[in-house]
């Protein structure tokens, strides 16, 4: 079977096993969709950029006349950062809430929580983070959706990159959960198949971005390059304690991803030559002409360039109201269907930040 197919054959299944109830109840009730994501916490700043994104498309939706005259409501809850609470706002989103879908997930363990509950009541679910144990068994099911790229594909691009650019002596240094562990696995392959030198690999707990009792082990060991998973705040916290210690000079510092809003209260001074990929960047305005319309939409909405996780929690809930009406419409089963960022291309290219 192909991609193309197994895409077309996947959505069909999840559409039969999801909408049959709603396809019963000819409701005006809105449309609801349920959004947990972490809005306190180190990832607050990108929970709400998520949240800016989402709300974008309902009011993008609901101006064109709704899904069949239904309006659509996306609920958000703050699951906190914490797998427990996800599961927990899940629960009451889906019983109290009575949402159709949810879509979230930020962080890559709340989403496991999330979709647990999802499978449990039946309800299909497009997580927003970067995992790849999502899509694998025993979390992957009919219902489970995933809209973001994964550890293996950013880490693998990214990974390349650096050993190519920048240098095949590494420290990494990761958030010890899930998404840290995959990349700093995935990293670790890249650097065997290229031939380099990993000289340490440490761990810390999310959101303890204490890093001084590890920098001079690392600056010791003198990497070429310290390859850092420290996502959220913990990003700006590790890149002033590396400045503090003077590694910049002696060491190339780089990561799988550049997260905008942490550069926007960093400042170009912190980020300046750090080296980073994105999925999503604005500029794709100038090639694409979906991406220049949502670019277009944001900017006047925010007055902001949107960024790669407001098109990742933009384009899923879209998706599912749409694909919801398409099968209320009898669009035929064979329909493929295929959720991007914004409409835009998926890239993950490096890029430096500059600190002019």
């Amino acid at each position: 079977m192909d991609r193309r197919s197994f895409l077309a054959t996947t959505a069909a299944g999840a559409a039969a096993l999801s909408f049959p109830a709603i396809l019963r109840a000819q409701s005006k009730d809105p449309l609801r969709i349920g959004f947990p994501l972490p809005l306190t916490g180190p990832f607050g700043a990108l929970a709400a950029d998520q949240q800016r994104g989402a709300t974008l498309a309902m009011e993008e939706l609901n101006a064109q006349g709704g899904v069949l005259g239904r309006k659509v409501e996306v609920l958000f809850r703050d699951d906190q950062l914490k797998p427990a609470v996800g599961a927990q706002r899940t629960k009451e989103l889906i019983e109290n809430d009575k949402v159709q879908f949810i879509v979230g997930g930020l962080a890559a363990h709340v989403q496991m929580a999330i979709n647990e509950q999802t499978k449990k009541s039946k309800v299909l679910f497009i997580s927003v983070s970067e995992s790849d144990e999502i899509r694998a068994k025993p979390d992957a099911s009919p219902l489970t959706f995933h809209e973001a790229l994964n550890p293996t594909i950013t880490s693998r691009a990214v990974g390349n990159w650096i050993a190519q650019n920048l240098g095949k002596k590494w420290w990494i240094i990761y958030a010890d959960y899930a998404w840290g562990k995959q990349n700093n696995m995935v990293l670790q392959e890249v650097l065997a198949k290229q031939g380099g030198t990993l000289l340490g690999s440490t761990p810390y707990p999310l959101g303890s971005a204490e890093f001084s009792a590890h920098l001079p082990k690392i600056q010791g060991a003198k990497p070429e390059v310290l390859v850092s998973m420290t996502p959220g705040a913990d990003n700006i916290a590790f890149l002033k304690q590396v400045q503090s210690y003077g590694m910049k000079k002696n060491m190339r510092i780089a990561q799988p991803l550049h997260w905008l809003p942490q550069l926007k209260e960093g400042g170009p001074d912190l980020y300046a030559d750090i080296f980073g990929g994105t999925s999503f960047y604005w500029e794709l305005a100038d090639s694409v002409p979906s991406a220049k319309k949502y670019v277009e939409v944001y900017q006047k909405k925010f007055n902001a360039p949107p960024w790669r996780w407001r098109a990742a929690a933009r384009s899923p809930s879209r998706w599912t109201p749409r694909r919801w009406r398409m099968r209320c419409g009898r669009t035929p089963s064979t329909t493929t269907t295929r959720a991007s960022s914004g409409g835009g291309r998926a890239t993950t290219s490096p890029s430096r930040t500059s600190g002019s």
